[in-house]
């Protein structure tokens, strides 16, 4: 089942740069929610330019309480929303899961 799980996650982040360089990035994720500073996220920093755009899109949410949590290791159960919302995103959605 971890195979399998870790496939899909794979295979959607391969095809998802793909398909963001035909339409363009701004095409594919439009922003659905205004930017947010999380406080463990260093401005500056190599990944800041990443978070905001993974939030404001809505691919992910943060850890709670301000954070960001840019050092945990991600979980399979979180992997799985990811590739769910950004298969969601691209088939005409806006992210949001039911």
């Amino acid at each position: 089942m971890k195979r399998l799980l870790s496939l899909l996650v794979t295979g959607s982040l391969l095809v998802t740069p793909v398909l963001a360089t035909q339409t363009g990035v701004e095409d594919s994720f439009p922003a659905v929610r205004e930017p947010a500073s999380f406080a463990d996220v260093a401005s500056g920093s190599w990944y800041t330019d990443a978070a905001g755009l993974c939030y404001v899109t809505g691919l992910l949410n943060g850890t709670g309480n301000g954070n960001f949590s840019p050092s945990r290791s991600v979980t399979i159960g979180e992997a799985a929303t990811l590739a769910a919302r950004i298969h969601h995103i691209l088939s005409g959605g806006d992210g949001t899961l039911p």
